[in-house]
């Protein structure tokens, strides 16, 4: 098993100018708020579905007008996740939207609401016309009654305080507020408290029916050492041993409370009973044939106190026999993380369901409050509204998980018993449990939650309140079960190879066939890495990585000399922006080797070399479903290969004389030092050799970490001397149009422009990486690629990825 590597992350923008945001706020800026929009005028230009730029726990208010129909449901379900999470004790946020159900029932009693008229629209023509109008026109994407708004608020975990008459409030923060008066649905939420009493009441609850080892279990409860204690023991054994056991064990003991099902209820109904009948604060569940260390439950609700948002907590468990000997770990008792730490939900779940291992563990592993189960309907062990079965546990997890984070302890506080008896692996239960996680993973996709990171990637922070959030990388699970709406995603490995690997991917078609002229035979391969790489972060370590490859380099240069020799102009191999076989192209000069960079292109896709290797880059990189991309170019193959693949893609030139965002014969103007989006407007913005050509290129590099999102990434090249620490400067900006050439001139092509081309101002060193971390980067690397069967050749090629 590899070990997990931890890469650290920047923490998102802190903004503390107000406690009171306004979502959605158009052009109506309300006093003492934070007025958030897309548009300009608004306090912050800012795409909420995307996160919300506060620490957690830190506004005191939120209202929202006539915004949320105007987003996917997906991006509702985010929003709200959001501000769930920012929202601190004795905050409310308000939503006030249009309502379905008073739109239909106009439609079916011919009803027509002042705002028809008030608004311009007495033309229409009927209600078949108004009705389909209030669905579909002015940007609307979802309405909501008030049975959905409140299913999608409690799976985000927040708690619906009731419906309101319009402005008005009971808190005086939100009263007042409205002014469309077709804001007929009003619903005002809060976050459940979370603080703990000072000794909570803990049900241990016993979901009991084989007698075998149950006494070592009740025995395991009952030696806690937290004081305040109940043992709910529900006897689903028809011979009444457990009972007996019982009896024996902690007779009449008034924290253990034996509830004899009139029935054989079955595991589901009779932990589900379990939940019932817990009068605790918390819960801890505990299979008949687990174990507790004696401090289980003392720890468990010390990291709740700790981490009071957290819906979960978790711990490492010891596999045992039947006799209670200690086994060897198994795929799921492998922890996610070397130490304590508090996990996203989100991210933790996406990991759950794509690797398909119950690394959180079985019901015996974790504690939780009896009040987060409120509102799960129909029981706490469905998702989505379906009832889960075989993997039931996991579907509580994810429930516990939208609603807030999970504290994973790294060291043992159980014992996992496996035993010949356990109908795990029967096939009955194999097939309920793949149906199971069919279910649950559609209802995750189809809400986006695997949007906000890869699956291997999970986002922890220590259990220091204080302490900023990183990004850990989950090396040791296999993904399974990747989400087919990022596939592509998915098939890159996220951790570097070795320096030396073996051949592309199995999952790549085979190559095509070789070229007619006497093949080359290729060097060991390194493949392009889909993660930021350590060892690559510095000029000190690039020479360690030189000085570790001398003899495979010496191989490769070999390689390209005959390849270049033999003649025929093609390279046979598989390309990764075609995920399919190509004869890559390429001029013999008449003297030295080829350009490699810019040439060996693919005559599928059109992209040479360096916009390949950058896309195979992006290909590897967690982005969300639908990712928001910019790219500095609009005129060339890489603008068609982006935009043919994404949906929301921007690409822009830079035309001289234009004004900032204007489109010239359709295409769009942008200065990268001066950029017209707004604030964590995209996902990931990409840029090849245009930074070259910027004189204050360290002020493109701010521009661009303002447009990026929180954890959004940046993938460019430029020219680079790997063997040097600073630029080396060709030329410089004076003002007032002057330019100094300290070389002699230096022209690269122009897709737009004619003439000489774009006039180079400096070769790029490792300094370029202090740059970025200057600009607010957290995470910076250049990526070194070489692979002859992806048509990725030349000497110190490399991509550099940051993330904001």
């Amino acid at each position: 098993m590899n070990a997990p590597i931890v890469h650290p992350s920047s923490a998102p923008e802190v903004v503390r100018v107000s406690t009171r945001l306004n979502i959605g706020c158009g052009s109506r800026l309300l006093p003492g708020f934070v007025n958030l929009d897309l548009e300009a005028g608004a306090d912050r230009r800012l795409d909420v579905t995307h996160g919300l730029p506060w620490d957690d726990a830190s506004v005191d208010a939120i209202y929202s007008e006539h915004f949320i129909e105007h987003v996917s449901q997906a991006d509702a379900l985010h929003l709200l996740i959001e501000c769930r999470r920012v929202l601190a004790p004795g905050g409310r946020l308000r939503i006030a939207t249009p309502d379905l159900e008073a739109v239909v029932e106009d439609y079916r009693s011919r009803h027509v609401h002042p705002d028809w008229q008030r608004f311009g629209y007495d033309w229409v023509a009927n209600r078949c016309e108004r009705l389909n109008m209030a669905l579909r026109w002015w940007g609307h994407r979802w309405l909501y009654d008030e049975e959905e708004l409140r299913r999608l608020a409690g799976m985000a975990g927040l708690r619906c305080l009731g419906r309101c008459a319009f402005g008005e409030s009971e808190d005086p923060r939100l009263a007042g507020l409205e002014h469309r008066q077709g804001s007929r649905l009003i619903l005002e939420f809060d976050v459940p408290a979370r603080t703990l009493p000072a000794t909570p009441l803990v049900s241990i609850v016993i979901p009991a029916y084989n007698p075998a080892y149950f006494d070592a279990a009740l025995a395991s409860a009952l030696a806690q050492t937290h004081p305040a204690l109940e043992i709910v023991v529900c006897d689903d054994d028809a011979s009444g041993r457990i009972g007996a056991l019982v009896a024996a064990r902690a007779g009449a003991d008034p924290r253990v409370r034996h509830l004899r099902n009139p029935e054989r209820l079955g595991g589901r109904p009779n932990l589900l009973r379990c939940f019932e009948e817990a009068r605790g604060v918390l819960v801890k569940p505990l299979n008949d044939d687990d174990l507790l260390a004696p401090d289980a439950v003392a720890r468990m609700v010390a990291a709740l106190r700790r981490c009071p948002q957290a819906t979960l907590v978790s711990s490492r468990r010891q596999p045992i026999d039947a006799d209670g000997r200690s086994l060897p770990d198994i795929d799921e008792t492998l922890p996610p993380v070397p130490e304590d730490r508090l996990c996203d939900g989100l991210t933790l779940g996406t990991l759950l369901l794509a690797s398909g291992r119950n690394f959180v563990g079985e019901p015996s592993t974790v504690m939780f409050r009896k009040a987060d189960l409120a509102g799960l309907a129909p029981d706490p062990m469905s998702f989505d509204g379906r009832p889960i079965r075989a993997v039931n546990d996991i579907a509580l997890w994810l429930n516990l998980l939208l609603r807030g984070p999970c504290v994973y302890l790294a060291g043992p506080l159980s014992s996992f018993r496996r035993h010949p008896a356990q109908r795990q692996h029967e096939p009955e239960v194999a097939a309920l449990a793949a149906e199971g996680f069919g279910v649950m993973r559609f209802a995750w996709e189809r809400f986006e939650l695997d949007r906000t990171a890869h699956p291997r990637h999970l986002r922890v922070r220590p259990l220091d309140p204080a302490a900023p959030a990183s990004w850990h990388e989950v090396a040791h699970y296999e993904l399974r079960h990747a989400f087919p709406a990022r596939d592509a995603a998915y098939r890159a490995p996220l951790t570097p190879p070795p320096a030396v690997a073996p051949a592309a991917p199995a999952t790549l078609p085979p190559p095509a066939a070789a070229p007619a002229t006497p093949p080359v035979a290729a060097p060991p391969v390194i493949e392009t890495p889909a993660a930021r790489s350590a060892s690559l972060a510095s000029r000190a370590g690039f020479h360690a990585l030189q000085a570790q490859e001398a003899a495979e380099e010496g191989a490769r240069r070999a390689f390209e000399q005959a390849l270049a020799a033999a003649g025929g102009g093609v390279l046979a191999g598989v390309c990764g922006a075609c995920d399919a076989p190509a004869r890559f192209s390429f001029a013999r000069p008449a003297a030295g080797l080829p350009n490699w960079r810019e040439s060996l292109v693919c005559p599928g896709c059109g992209l040479a070399n360096r916009v390949r290797a950058a896309f195979d880059v992006l290909l590897g990189l967690p982005l969300p479903a639908q990712p928001a991309l910019y790219l500095t170019e609009r005129v060339t193959p890489a603008w068609r290969w982006l935009s043919a693949r994404y949906a929301d893609v921007t690409g822009s030139e830079y035309l001289a004389g234009a004004a900032p965002g204007a489109s010239v014969h359709g295409v769009r103007h942008e200065d990268l030092t001066a950029l017209s989006f707004a604030d964590a407007r995209f996902d990931a913005i990409l840029s090849f050799d245009v930074l070259e050509h910027i004189a204050d290129h360290r002020r493109a590099l701010a521009e661009c970490r303002r447009c990026l999102r929180p954890g959004g990434w940046l993938l460019f090249s430029v020219p680079f001397a790997a063997g040097a620490q600073a630029h080396r400067e060709l030329a410089r900006a004076l003002g007032d149009g002057l330019i100094e050439h300290l070389h002699a001139p230096e022209y690269h092509g122009d897709p737009v422009g004619q003439g000489r081309g774009v006039l180079c101002y400096r070769h790029f060193g490792w300094e370029l990486l202090d740059e970025l971390r200057a600009a607010g980067f957290g995470d910076a690397a250049a990526l070194f690629y070489w692979s002859a069967e992806r048509g990725y050749l030349g000497d110190t090629q490399c991509v550099f990825v940051a993330r904001a």
